[in-house]
C-alpha cells in the first residue's frame, strides 16, 4: 500500500550550522515518503546558497521577499506543501530516525486525529540531556484544556493533518514568538490528538535563542483571545482552566521561596478550580507531584 506523503517544513533564519543538521536527520528517516520544504527568511550566512546547491528532489527551497518571521514563513511552507500530513520544524532541533514513521501511523488509521504528539528530549551540547514528561502510554484525548493551562509541544514533537490545519487558516500573523500557541489551541477544537510515548524530537538548548522579556504577557494574550472565542456556554470553563494555571505558577514559586504550606494551599486551589486538569495524563502529574512535596515538605520540621 501507498504511504501518505508527508510534507516537513523548515523556516530558516541565519542558522546554517543548525539547518544543515536539522535537514540531514529529515533524509535519515526511516519513513521514506515524505518532502521537505525549506523557507529562508532572508538570511545572510549562506543559507540561501547552500539550499539551492542541494541535490535532493524531495527537497524544496524557497526564499522569502521581507521578512516574514516564523510563522510567515510556515504559513508560505503551508501554502507549498503537497502532503496529507504536515510537520512544521524548527531548523536547530534533530529528528529521532523513526519520528516520521511514528507519528504518521495512528493518524493513517483514525480519520478522527487532527495530530500526534510524540515525546522530546532536550539537550545542550556537552551539559546536559533529558526526556521531558510525558504520557508513557498511547493517549487519545481532547488536548484544549491542557495547552490553555500553559502545556505545550514543540515542533518536531507534532505531525498534523493538513486539511486540519488549512481549515483554521493556518498560523496568525498576530501573535509572534507565540504562534504555536495559537495554532495548537485553535486546532485542538477540531478534535482529538494521540499523544504517544516514543521520543520523536531531539530540542537543542543554544545561545541563539531568543524569548522576548514579555513571553508571559505575550502567552497569556494567546489564552486570553481563545477563551474568547469559545462558545458562551464554555467560557466560563476556560476562566476556570486560567485560574488553575495562575494558581499552579503560583504554588510553583512558594515552593522555590521555601513557603511550603503556602504551596500546598495553592496546589489544593488549582485542583479544586479546574478538576479536569488534576485527572488528566499531562497535567494531572505534574500537580499531583506539587501536592506530595508541598504536603511533605510543610510537614517536616524547621
Amino acid at each position: 500500500m501507498q504511504q501518505s506523503l508527508v510534507s516537513v517544513v523548515i523556516p530558516t533564519h541565519n542558522r546554517l550550522q543548525f539547518l544543515k543538521q536539522a535537514v540531514k536527520s529529515v533524509k535519515g528517516q526511516t519513513f521514506k515518503n515524505w518532502e521537505l520544504i525549506v523557507v529562508d527568511d532572508m538570511s545572510s550566512d549562506g543559507t540561501w546558497e547552500w539550499l539551492t546547491e542541494l541535490k535532493d528532489e524531495r527537497i524544496r527551497a524557497f526564499r522569502l521577499s521581507e521578512q516574514s518571521f516564523r510563522e510567515g514563513a510556515c504559513n508560505r511552507g503551508l501554502v507549498e506543501s503537497a502532503g496529507k500530513f504536515i510537520m512544521f520544524f524548527d531548523d536547530d532541533d534533530l529528528l529521532r530516525p523513526d519520528a516520521l514513521a511514528t507519528l504518521v501511523k495512528p493518524l493513517n488509521n483514525d480519520p478522527q486525529l487532527v495530530a500526534t504528539i510524540g515525546a522530546r528530549w532536550k539537550f545542550k551540547e556537552g551539559v546536559y540531556a533529558l526526556k521531558i514528561e510525558h504520557p508513557i502510554i498511547p493517549c487519545k484525548r481532547i488536548i484544549w484544556s491542557e495547552l490553555l493551562a500553559g502545556w505545550s509541544a514543540v515542533s518536531g514533537q507534532n505531525l498534523y493533518r493538513t486539511a486540519s490545519v488549512k481549515e483554521i487558516g493556518g498560523f496568525s500573523r498576530d501573535f509572534y514568538r507565540v504562534e504555536d500557541r495559537d495554532l495548537w489551541l485553535r486546532l485542538a477544537r477540531l478534535g482529538p490528538v494521540m499523544l504517544l510515548p516514543a521520543i520523536t524530537v531531539e530540542y537543542r538548548v543554544h545561545h541563539d535563542q531568543w524569548r522576548p522579556k514579555n513571553i508571559v504577557e505575550l502567552r497569556e494574550k494567546v489564552f486570553q483571545a481563545f477563551i474568547a472565542s469559545l462558545p458562551a456556554e464554555e467560557q466560563p470553563r476556560g476562566k476556570r482552566i486560567r485560574k488553575s494555571a495562575h494558581c499552579s505558577e503560583k504554588a510553583e514559586d512558594e515552593y522555590r521561596k521555601g513557603n511550603y504550606k503556602e504551596a500546598l494551599n495553592c496546589y489544593i486551589k488549582a485542583c479544586k478550580a479546574a478538576p479536569e486538569l488534576a485527572v488528566s495524563p499531562i497535567t494531572g502529574p505534574p500537580l499531583s507531584r506539587g501536592v506530595a512535596k508541598s504536603l511533605v515538605r510543610s510537614l517536616l520540621p524547621k
